[in-house]
């Protein structure tokens, strides 16, 4: 049960933490993606499985949340961006179960907030040992219930990921 009063993000900690205990992870059993209800029913998958299923719970409850997964090298996570009236945070949600966040906090320039990003993603692919690949971009795509982005470089996945409101 989830209290009216909760935040948010906890009210999202709580769904992953369901989720992470429901599918239980197999490395890379390949590049076809099953869909959320398969993944579910077989209580196994990959990173595409659990993020895809993890985005799907997220935007079922509250499809304004400003949640999406990112292709990364070899790998899909689910990052969402919120807002506690002062400035932006953002966290990842991996199954590995290890939260990476962090925030514009005092990042009032494009720079300024360029500069969290690259901590933010350094952070993460250190997290994961994960390493760039011969694109040289942390991002190739991100995709939500709606739409996918697509990224050249990691200033265009900055500056999309910036203005995300």
């Amino acid at each position: 049960y989830i209290k009216e009063e909760t935040p948010v993000e906890d009210r999202l900690k709580y769904f992953f933490d369901i989720l992470t205990t429901d599918i239980s992870y197999r490395f890379d059993r390949g590049e076809e993606w099953e869909p959320p209800l398969l993944a579910l029913s077989k209580n196994s998958g990959d990173c595409e499985e659990f993020s895809t299923t993890f985005l799907s719970i997220v935007k079922s409850y509250n499809s304004s949340l400003k949640c999406y997964n990112l292709a990364v090298p070899n790998h899909v996570t689910t990052v969402c961006k919120f807002n506690n009236g002062q400035y932006d945070y953002f966290k990842f949600f991996d199954e590995g179960n290890t939260w990476v966040e962090n925030n514009f906090y005092n990042a009032h320039t494009r720079d300024e907030k360029i500069k969290k990003l690259y901590v933010f993603m350094n952070n993460y692919f250190d997290t994961y040992g994960l390493s760039k690949d011969s694109s040289d971009r942390y991002v190739d795509y991100a995709f939500d219930d709606k739409n996918v982005y697509t990224f050249n470089n990691d200033t265009e996945f900055f500056d999309w990921f910036i203005v995300i409101q």
